[in-house]
């Protein structure tokens, strides 16, 4: 992909026409399709100075992203724990993870009880 192309695919993402973008930066009308290899420094400086998200880097060399501030994410970091807190941790979870299973069986045999109580009431109700 060519300077050119890249500032053109900056162009469509923004919605900016090729004259609105030759106009801000001050060079003549069809100077991006007359573009070739590359870009005088001028006219990077007015790009930059006019369209401060657009990273010049990338449209120069096609490295890194288009847009300043989209920095892919970091990796993750990695924490050590010491083998006996591991060991504790996974304690904790079995148990934790019982205990939701208890309060589950629990809140079952609730739900059925109910259901008979709200059968009863409706017995009492016809007498």
């Amino acid at each position: 992909m060519t300077i050119k192309d890249r500032l053109i695919k900056y162009l469509e993402y923004k919605g900016i026409s090729k004259r609105q973008f030759e106009l801000s930066i001050g060079v003549s009308n069809g100077y991006i399709n007359n573009m070739r290899v590359s870009i005088q420094p001028d006219k990077v400086r007015n790009i930059a100075l006019h369209y401060p998200d657009l990273n010049t880097g990338w449209l120069m060399t096609g490295e890194g992203e288009m847009l300043k501030g989209e920095d892919k994410p970091e990796r993750p970091r990695t924490v050590t724990i010491e083998a006996e807190a591991w060991q504790v941790i996974k304690q904790q979870a079995e148990s934790l993870a019982s205990k939701d299973r208890q309060m589950e069986a629990l809140l079952d045999i609730l739900k059925k009880g109910n259901v008979q109580e709200t059968g009863n009431a409706a017995c009492a109700d016809a007498k």
